[in-house]
């Protein structure tokens, strides 16, 4: 398994994502999860504003919306 065999935390650019739906936030806070339990980071980096909105109406930006 890649998360017990690398030590490294991912961060995700979303520069050129425009849109996104509740498939790829489900997915999202899959991969958060399993970081999460393998005490290892997952954030999503530049956002536009709509992305943003997205995560924010299902309040999911603690987890997932790099401070």
């Amino acid at each position: 398994n890649f998360l017990q065999n690398d030590s490294r935390d991912a961060i995700i650019d979303m520069t050129n994502v425009e849109v996104v739906d509740s498939t790829i936030l489900a997915g999202f806070m899959t991969l958060y999860n399993n970081f999460n339990n393998n005490r290892r980071k997952f954030r999503i980096i530049n956002a536009n504003n709509y992305v943003k909105r997205v995560i924010e109406l299902a309040s999911l930006e603690t987890f997932l919306l790099e401070e």
